[in-house]
C-alpha cells in the first residue's frame, strides 16, 4: 500500500498531537479555511519538497501553519500547543524531525466598519521525512 501524501501526514500529525479541546480536527486544514467557519482554526501548506542527502530517501520540505483565532491573546495562546504537536513520528509516511521553528504574529487588519478582522499567527518549520 502507497504511503500518504506529505500534506496528509502533517495533518494526521496535526490531528494527533493537538487535543480536541484546543482545536477541533475539522477545524486543521491544508491551504485554507472557509471565511465563516468556526474558531480557532489552523491552515498549513508543505512547499520546496525535495531530497535533503545524497544518500537515502530522506527528503525536506518547508512547512507554514496558520494559527487563526477571534483577537491576538487567543492565537498567542494557542501557538505553544501547536509548537508542542511538532514532532516526528510515523503518520502514514515517517516525518523523522521538525526543525527550524520560528513565528510571526500579524498585524491586526481592521474589516468593515468596526469590525476586526481575525487575528493569525505563522510558524514555519522545515520537515525531514521519507
Amino acid at each position: 500500500m502507497p504511503a500518504v501524501s506529505i500534506e496528509q501526514a502533517v495533518r494526521t500529525m496535526l490531528t494527533t498531537n493537538i487535543s480536541n479541546v484546543s482545536i477541533p480536527d475539522a477545524n486543521i486544514t491544508h491551504g485554507y479555511r472557509l471565511q465563516d467557519s468556526a474558531l480557532p482554526a489552523l491552515t498549513f501548506t508543505v512547499s520546496n519538497s525535495g531530497i535533503a542527502s545524497a544518500y537515502g530517501s530522506l527528503m525536506e520540505s518547508a512547512l507554514a501553519i496558520n494559527i487563526i483565532g477571534t483577537n491576538t491573546l487567543s492565537v498567542l495562546d494557542l501557538e505553544p500547543v501547536v509548537r508542542a504537536a511538532l514532532y516526528g513520528g510515523s503518520y502514514g509516511r515517517v516525518i523523522h524531525a521538525v526543525t527550524s521553528i520560528e513565528s510571526t504574529l500579524s498585524d491586526p487588519v481592521i474589516g468593515s466598519g468596526d469590525e476586526q478582522e481575525p487575528a493569525s499567527l505563522t510558524i514555519n518549520a522545515t520537515l525531514h521525512w521519507e
